[in-house]
């Protein structure tokens, strides 16, 4: 493709906006800084930023030694139109919530850079409050105009402090005050904790692997009183489960009933709400279902999505979310979903003895190349992939691809820790053959956050990120090449999480490896295994066995051959289904959330 000679810092624009020619005199550069005392890799894991109105986003992974205090510059959007625009940031949990949103509106007259603000002193701060409404948003524990930025002072009222000494002082030693840009923030003094370390501003110097995933208390070993079979309110009639980074979803009866984290209405009930035990979506609206990070769809006679809509997930042109179902395609497909994109492949289109013609298509996230379109770009809206195959499967992982089909096994998107499968760690922009022929002998085929797995020929391998075990291969040690596991037996289902994986035999027994912090594991205790570990769904009645498992972030949910669901791990969203917001180191039934308590 021949670019025209355009200054270099347009390349990106020039690409995405136009086929030919250089991007218009109207688009200009938006670099986006963020400024913050939360913790990176502690408190929050990831930076999203979104230009609201405009299709552009971007999200950047926080370090631990990044200098947030000081500034990081966390975006740079190109092709951005002149005028006024308002720049979105939130910080992302390590259980794929945000817990905090901060805007800035500007007037936008040419390439510049704008710097969020978020302080650790507006938590519990709601806005607006006093006399000015339209003081919207928070900093420095006080309520702003979202014009308020470093770059903007004067909508910033007086500023807060213009020394260090103007904070006063920290409440732990490990701690201090410092002020910059007019506002205070709690720092952490240097080398005042070891290198395993962090400052938590309250309670001192803390491991930083001590973070929870998500806040739940843990239940105790014997998990308080004993199980005694399903409770009458027990969810049951269940066809269908699936599970996102901290929701759920199931199928009963004819309805789709979702439960957990609804802050951007992934639970299809038309709110925002939190919901501890099952709501129905609407009934009938699907028999297989699948769950993104903070999405959910079911495919019926067609594809219907719902809830975030930041990165185009919910395939609809852009614009924002959706707490109800919204079709996606029209047709019946096979679909895998990830933290933020989505891919399903044309089904049942077979024409004759050459075999089926079917194709992939995909939307959303794209920035690690998920969608596997050649480019970067993110997808509001489903895009082909001009693949002609017999295919098999589509499965997603957080921010990468794969499918099954005829001709091999094919990968693509993001690959630091090997999750392709290719022998390297190199991303691929476009589907790459993992394992060609027609008899390749794969079975399953399943996708972690940045971990994948099959079962070939008898013998379970899986590859990628290995930090907690979650290979399975009883090693911490990361794999970039199929890896065959210590699992001995014939597999049914597989289930990955974030960090950890899960699998159900042939004979309905139960396993589970890796990460193990929230009791996701599902083995009374809170101990990583590197190894596959049986799981026992109720001590006390033996015909609760599994036939499907599946897993979010930092929680599990098996569907039993009895037709109820039991979920264990991470909880304080909801997400075990219970009517608590608690975690359980031990399986707990999720109950019907229409009917009345027992």
């Amino acid at each position: 493709m021949h670019v025209p000679a355009c200054r270099a810092a347009a390349l990106v624009a020039a690409l995405s906006l136009s086929a030919s020619g250089c991007p218009s005199t109207s688009n200009a550069t938006l670099r986006v800084d963020v400024r913050t005392d939360f913790v990176p890799e502690v408190e929050f894991s990831r930076v999203t930023v979104l230009l609201e109105g405009e299709s552009l986003s971007d999200v950047y992974e926080a370090r631990f030694e990044d200098d947030f205090v000081a500034g990081v510059r966390v975006a740079t959007l190109d092709g951005v139109s002149l005028g006024a625009q308002t720049v979105r940031a939130q910080l992302v949990g390590s259980d794929g919530r945000s817990f905090v949103t901060r805007r800035v509106s500007t007037e936008l007259r040419s390439s510049t850079t704008v710097t969020l603000v978020i302080t650790r002193s507006c938590s519990g701060v709601s806005c607006p409050a006093g006399d000015d409404p339209l003081a919207i948003e928070c900093v420095g524990g006080r309520c702003v105009s979202p014009e308020c930025s470093p770059e903007n002072p004067a909508a910033c009222g007086e500023p807060a402090c213009s020394v260090d000494g103007d904070c006063g002082p920290a409440s732990v030693d490990c701690a201090r005050n410092v002020c910059r840009a007019g506002e205070c923030f709690v720092g952490s003094a240097p080398a005042a904790c070891a290198t395993a370390e962090y400052c938590d501003p309250d309670e001192g110097c803390l491991p930083r692997s001590g973070a929870p995933v998500d806040g739940g208390p843990i239940d105790p070993p014997d998990g308080g009183a004993p199980v005694t079979g399903p409770p009458e309110n027990a969810l049951s009639n269940v066809t269908a489960v699936a599970a996102g980074a901290s929701h759920a979803c199931a199928r009963a009866d004819l309805d789709v009933l979702c439960w957990g984290a609804n802050g951007s209405g992934q639970l299809g009930d038309g709110t925002m709400a939190q919901r501890n035990a099952p709501a129905s979506v609407v009934p009938d609206v699907g028999t297989e279902l699948f769950a993104g990070r903070a999405f959910s769809c079911a495919m019926g006679p067609s594809l219907d999505c719902w809830g975030d809509n930041a990165l185009g997930q919910l395939g609809q042109g852009g614009g924002p979310g959706s707490t109800t179902p919204l079709t996606v395609l029209d047709d019946n497909f096979k679909v895998g979903v990830g933290d933020a994109h989505g891919c399903a492949a044309e089904r049942n289109l077979c024409t004759g003895p050459g075999g089926c013609n079917e194709d992939v298509l995909c939307w959303g996230a794209n920035a690690d190349g998920q969608l596997g379109d050649g480019t970067r770009t993110n997808r509001p809206s489903p895009v082909s992939l001009g693949i002609s195959d017999d295919i098999y499967w589509v499965i997603a992982g957080a921010r990468h691809t794969c499918y099954s089909a005829l001709s091999g096994v094919y990968c693509w998107g993001a690959n630091g820790s090997g999750q392709l499968g290719l022998g390297d760690t190199t991303a691929r922009l476009t589907p790459t053959v993992l394992l060609g022929g027609a008899f390749t002998g794969v079975s399953i085929l399943e996708a972690g956050r940045d971990h994948t797995c099959w079962f070939r020929d008898d013998q379970l391998a899986c590859w990628g990120a290995n930090d907690r075990g979650q290979l399975g291969d009883g090693t911490t040690t990361q794999r970039t090449s199929p890896t065959a596991s210590t699992f001995d037996g014939s597999i049914a289902f597989l289930g990955l999480g974030a960090e950890h994986s899960c699998a159900v035999t042939e004979d309905d027994r139960l396993f589970c490896w890796g990460a193990n912090d929230q009791g996701q594991l599902g083995v009374g205790d809170t101990d990583d295994r590197p190894s596959p570990t049986e799981v026992t769904l109720d001590p006390t009645d033996d015909t609760i066995v599994a036939a499907e498992v599946v897993a979010g972030d930092a929680f599990t949910c098996a569907l039993t051959i009895s037709e109820h669901v039991l979920c264990w791990g991470a909880g304080a969203s909801g997400a075990l289904g219970d009517g608590a917001a608690t975690a359980s180191a031990s399986p707990v039934y999720v109950i019907d959330g229409r009917l009345p308590a027992p």
